[in-house]
């Protein structure tokens, strides 16, 4: 096959492909969603740590974004894979969700609370990515979750963030007495043992620095 029949197939494929595509957006969301749950659920069972991503989970993905209220549904289960590129993945397709408005991303959180674990943690860090005034808002829900680990995720990227409205809650943790462990400053990859308290102290000190230099 020459290169100008092979052009022509490659066009053609793309034709047939946009025309599926407007077929399937076309059906009722819930028998989408429910679809893509199943290619997402099976592709992602199948894929190791070290596994490239699937062609199926990367199109499914990608359908995902069009759901309306059933997307942070289908994707949220992403953010807890053992592989960091389906993580990425799923991270970037949530964050297609915000370029509409930051409500359609409201669900993604919801369902990230509950899950708990992975999913939250990983949450917390897409949130740090959106570019609102809003997002910290989102980030502060997740202060209250049982799982100490999530809390400490959270008061670290609000002191990335650094807001000056997140004070004022981060000051209602300023002496929980919970312990943590963390990476310790230098590079010996020791951790240390540090109370949610003095972290939450220590990004009040970071945003009002912040605010200083605003000045």
């Amino acid at each position: 096959m020459d290169a100008r029949k092979i052009v022509e197939e490659i066009i053609g494929l793309d034709e047939k492909i946009a025309a599926l595509r407007d077929r399937f957006e076309q059906a009722p969301e819930q028998e989408r969603a429910a679809a893509l749950e199943r290619v997402l659920e099976e592709t992602r069972k199948a894929t190791g740590e070290e596994d490239p991503l699937p062609l199926a989970m990367v199109r499914a993905t990608d359908l995902a974004v069009a759901l309306e209220a059933m997307a942070a549904k289908v994707l949220v289960p992403g953010l807890e894979h053992e592989n960091p590129d389906v993580r990425h993945m799923t991270g970037e397709a949530l964050l297609n969700l915000v370029e509409d408005d930051l409500e359609r991303l409201r669900p993604a959180v919801d369902h990230a609370l509950e899950r708990g674990g992975a999913a939250a943690e990983e949450m917390i860090f897409v949130l740090a990515a959106v570019d609102d005034d809003e997002a910290p808002r989102l980030i502060e829900r997740f202060l209250v979750h049982k799982d100490v680990d999530i809390v400490v995720a959270a008061i670290e990227v609000l002191a990335d963030a650094g807001d000056e409205q997140s004070i004022t809650v981060l000051e209602e943790y300023v002496d929980d007495p919970r312990e943590v462990k963390v990476d310790a400053d230098d590079e010996s990859g020791e951790q240390e043992t540090w109370r949610v308290g003095a972290i939450a102290r220590e990004a009040i000190e970071m945003i009002e620095k912040d605010m200083d230099k605003e000045d």
